[in-house]
């Protein structure tokens, strides 16, 4: 197979499985969108302020309850597949599993023990410390949940997690709490136990899913001998690089409710919400592309995994930028979907938004480096970043409010990646860019000027601001297409209306 073949084949199975994962995932997004402006429309920002808080202490919890045993579930369980070895396959399982229960109770006890000093010390904010008992609950059932989906995961079935945990868990929570709305007289008090319910509904669900995919997981002995310190020194890794992506993300929305306000903190998680579909299109294919990287070094491809690399990154160009500059040029508009107050986020959300881009404009970087045996550039990288968001946030939230966070994210982010871009320029010899570019850029710029002409034209509402989205993805596709596509976009344009045919 000469390198033309072999890279149409790797690029053809990436494609595929990439625009797999981006139409699941992004029906699951939506279904989070919906979700969340129910809330904040029910709630308002001060009360939708107050929630978020409180899921953000519990998932920065939840670093040190699953430990990175997720991953270590995804990694160990197809070795011990492919091996036949069921004892140790059981016993890794069921061992995480109860190390996972374990240290969830602990650390929920430590929280409802301490809710007051977190509640009125810590975040000066009182109502908080009436729903944190209840969070403390929701840590446990929430570290299963995530040990279950890694177990899932490794059984390459990660859509049936996404349906459990981000669809069937939102719907079955705002249902849940519309009913508790009329019921119970504190609106807090119903989206606090509506969580609590849902979260229910979903480790059922996915425990049901896992005793009939393993049904030996109870039968004796329940914990058989295994290489414990090796699955703990792997997961302990995972965790520490866990903790980066959490200094570079939850930590800004606690570092907002510790100086700022919980309105502050609602209008940072929208913008949250809203500039996580940037990279949609970037996540979905890392998922994919992770393992051709790892294989294709590790044959010595270089020249195929640097088209690969190249064509990639130019591809998320293209179908990242018409939801980039739409969120840009409507920001203000997108923002009244979840009520008048929350336009106070407009910048927020623009701030976010750039960083976020740029993360998808530079391409697989940070796997280029992690799965070609360079990882330790890429845990320095997240050391830097996190450290260096931790300290913009510090000085630039007391006076800036939630803006100052989100000026912060995005410029720790902006500079790790170009950092990161040199490195795999540096260590490898690939960089990603070359004149195919010129094309996608001509295109972003036409998009940008109709977007700015029609926030002008369409006055505000939901259909309006929908319409431009679509008109923005005709333009810039278009655009491309008069300039003339690549045959490898053509691949994945067939690819994805093959995938939405189907489905």
């Amino acid at each position: 197979m000469n390198s033309d073949q072999q890279f149409n084949q790797y690029l053809k199975k990436t494609t595929k499985e990439a625009g797999f994962v981006f139409i699941t995932r992004v029906f699951a997004y939506l279904v989070g969108l919906g979700t969340s402006i129910v809330y904040a429309r029910i709630l308002g920002a001060d009360l939708y302020g107050v929630f978020q808080l409180a899921l953000t202490v519990i998932s920065s919890l939840m670093i040190f309850t699953i430990f990175g045993m997720s991953s270590g579930l995804v990694r160990f369980i197809p070795i011990y597949e492919s091996s036949e070895d069921k004892e140790k396959l059981k016993g890794t399982i069921n061992f995480s599993i109860l190390l996972g229960i374990l240290t969830s109770i602990f650390l929920g006890f430590l929280l409802f023990l301490f809710r007051d000093t977190i509640a009125f010390k810590l975040f000066k904010e009182p109502r908080l410390a009436t729903i944190l008992p209840v969070f403390s609950i929701i840590l446990i059932f929430y570290t299963v949940i995530m040990l279950f989906g890694g177990i899932i995961q490794a059984n390459k079935k990660y859509s049936v997690f996404v349906l459990y945990k981000e669809i069937v868990e939102r719907l079955s929570a705002v249902l849940i709490f519309l009913v508790f709305v009329f019921i119970l007289s504190n609106k807090l008090f119903a989206i606090t136990w509506a969580k609590f319910l849902a979260a229910i509904i979903v480790l059922i669900l996915t425990g049901k899913w896992i005793l009939k995919q393993y049904p030996i997981l109870f039968k004796k002995p329940i914990l058989p001998r295994i290489n414990r310190r090796e699955f703990i020194v792997y997961s302990s890794n995972l965790m520490f690089i866990s903790f980066t992506y959490f200094l570079m993300g939850q930590v800004n929305r606690l570092i907002v409710g510790a100086y700022a306000s919980s309105k502050e903190v609602a209008y940072y998680s929208v913008g949250m919400v809203i500039s996580g579909f940037v990279i949609f299109i970037l996540t979905s294919f890392n998922s994919i592309f992770a393992p051709i990287i790892s294989e294709l070094y590790h044959k010595k491809e270089y020249e195929t995994l640097r088209r690969m690399y190249s064509t990639l990154t130019r591809l998320i160009w293209v179908f990242t930028l018409p939801i980039f500059l739409w969120i840009v040029v409507f920001s203000r508009r997108i923002l009244l979907f979840y009520g008048h107050e929350f336009t106070q986020a407009e910048w927020v959300l623009i701030f976010l938004a750039m960083g976020q881009f740029v993360n998808a404009a530079v391409g697989p970087n940070g796997l280029m480096l992690s799965m070609s045996g360079h990882q330790k550039w890429e845990m320095f990288n997240g050391i830097a970043v996190a450290t260096l968001n931790v300290v913009l946030n510090i000085l630039l939230v007391p006076r800036y409010g939630a803006t100052g966070s989100a000026i912060a994210g995005s410029a720790a982010l902006t500079l790790v990646n170009i950092i990161k871009s040199i490195e795999v320029w540096v260590v490898m010899g690939m960089i990603p860019y070359n004149l195919k570019f010129i094309k996608p850029i001509i295109s972003g710029i036409t998009g940008f000027v109709v977007l700015y002409i029609l926030r002008h034209l369409f006055t505000p509402g939901f259909v309006y601001t929908l319409f431009a989205f679509a008109i923005g993805v005709i333009v810039i596709l278009g655009v491309s297409f008069l300039l003339g596509l690549e045959e490898e976009d053509k691949m994945l344009l067939r690819t994805i209306r093959r995938k939405i045919w189907k489905a």
